[in-house]
């Protein structure tokens, strides 16, 4: 699983086109601005949906 997300994201890091990496796209799509109001709390947020959903599929419990 992470040597797929890998297989995407180092060409996406190495060609440095802004935009092309996944977190670029997430921060774009969810609205995740650090400069705006709610920006810093989405993205601290957002990082703990991550860590959560982790944990959830990776061993199974809510």
């Amino acid at each position: 699983m992470i040597g797929s997300f890998l297989a995407i994201e180092i060409p996406a890091i190495r060609n440095k086109v802004v935009g092309d990496t996944l977190s670029e796209r997430l921060r774009a799509w969810l609205g995740l601005n650090p400069w705006r109001k709610w920006g810093v709390a989405g993205a601290w947020f957002f990082g703990g949906f991550i860590v959560w959903f982790l944990f959830h599929i990776l061993t199974g419990k809510v």
